[in-house]
């Protein structure tokens, strides 16, 4: 997820310069489908500032780290977070927490 986006977006000072900030984002959701796919992971959505990826456990950090890095570069000098879910590959997306877990 981009970092201050709201504030990136009011910051355009004309259409054209919200236009290119549009363009730079549809760059970067094309782009961050390859990262994953690229690594043995899924993408479930890619759009704008955002993803939602499931990927192997040992590619899950360095593709957060790859995917930050592509946003900087590709929407000029922005930064972005992630947060990052571990799960067995058969417990079911929708379910609630673990029993056994303290959650």
């Amino acid at each position: 997820d981009g970092d201050d986006m709201g504030k990136r977006v009011a910051g355009c000072a004309s259409e054209e310069e919200h236009r290119e900030l549009s363009q730079n984002l549809v760059g970067f959701a094309q782009q961050a489908r390859e990262v994953v796919e690229e690594h043995h992971g899924r993408a479930i959505y890619a759009g704008g500032d955002d993803v939602m990826a499931l990927l192997p456990l040992g590619q899950a950090i360095p593709r957060a780290w790859a995917l930050a890095e592509a946003f900087s570069q590709t929407v000029a000098g922005g930064t972005a977070s992630a947060g990052l879910v571990f799960a067995h590959h058969l417990y079911p997306l929708d379910a609630g927490p673990a029993s056994g877990t303290g959650g």
